[in-house]
């Protein structure tokens, strides 16, 4: 099902992660930094929809802690896929723009658990 669509996108990011970097001196730029940002999307989006689906189904949560952590993970990927749509619309006329805004996606997605935990133990 959808785990496999899932799996199978974030298997095909590395190599447009590559083909990415390989081509950011280049002229063919552009389309490298649209086919990242096209296939982080489809992978955000699989993501949530896959989310969606473990929260419609109460017998695969573990308790109700998760169940609460579920619903602000589902939240927070409307906005990574929102950040997403606009760096691919970015990407076509502005790649290098994209690509920062790539990067500061990432960031945020990487802080955001340990800010979550620093809050926590004050």
């Amino acid at each position: 099902g959808i785990n496999l669509v899932v799996l199978l996108l974030v298997a095909v990011l590395p190599f447009t992660t590559s083909l990415m970097v390989v081509n950011l001196s280049t002229p063919a730029m552009g389309g490298a930094v649209l086919v990242y940002g096209v296939n982080v999307l489809l992978a955000s989006m699989a993501l949530r929809i896959m989310l969606v689906y473990l929260g419609r189904e109460r017998s695969l949560l573990i308790d109700d802690m998760a169940d609460d952590y579920l619903s602000l993970i589902v939240r927070a990927r409307w906005i990574a896929i929102a950040v997403n749509l606009v760096a691919v619309v970015i990407a076509i006329a502005a790649p290098l723009a994209a690509v920062v805004l790539y990067v500061l996606m990432t960031m945020t997605i990487f802080m955001a658990p340990l800010l979550r935990v620093r809050r926590r133990r004050t």
